[in-house]
């Protein structure tokens, strides 16, 4: 009865692990789809409202998603800082909170460059720069979701594979 208890729980084990591996790719997606969602957000917003960056960033911070998490963090740092520029508040921002998360470098630089355009021209080139990032945000959260399908199944299968190796070893 031992053998059999200790058997189970060596295969739950594992595989509980591999679940927990295969959820960092759904996180991945999860949070590239939020920021796909803000960014789209904040270039209908900046058309529509025509307000300074600051006020719209600060319009944009929502404690209920992490992309309102981080601008809030933007606006935050902005307010507290004596002459930093936005730019400089977008990477602490983008540091602060998204390089604790699951997202790969390419991503993460790709939200940096966002933030390093913002406020150097005009409406209208600022929505080419929202549709540029859109497009980029869009191409990594494809390669998201298709790493996710692939290595997500992979993870758990291996996983489970690995518990029952474990237990045939043992046995």
């Amino acid at each position: 009865m031992i053998k059999i208890m200790a058997s189970l729980i060596t295969i739950m084990g594992c595989g509980i692990c591999g679940i927990l591996k295969a959820m960092r790719y759904k996180e991945r997606t999860d949070i590239l789809s939020d920021l796909i969602q803000a960014a789209e957000k904040m270039k209908i917003e900046m058309s529509y409202r025509r307000e300074s960056l600051p006020e719209l960033i600060l319009r944009m911070s929502d404690e209920s998603t992490l992309s309102g998490l981080f601008f809030s963090r933007v606006s935050e740092i902005y307010e507290a800082g004596d002459g930093i520029s936005l730019k400089d508040c977008w990477t602490a921002a983008t540091d602060d909170i998204y390089t604790q998360k699951c997202l790969t470098h390419d991503d993460i630089n790709a939200v940096k460059e966002l933030g390093c355009e913002l406020g150097n021209c005009g409406i209208s080139g600022q929505e080419k720069i929202f549709d540029l990032a859109l497009s980029e945000f869009r191409a990594l959260l494809s390669s998201a979701e298709n790493e996710k399908a692939v290595k997500g199944k992979m993870y758990v299968s291996l996983g489970f594979t690995a518990g029952v190796t474990i237990v045939i070893l043992l046995v």
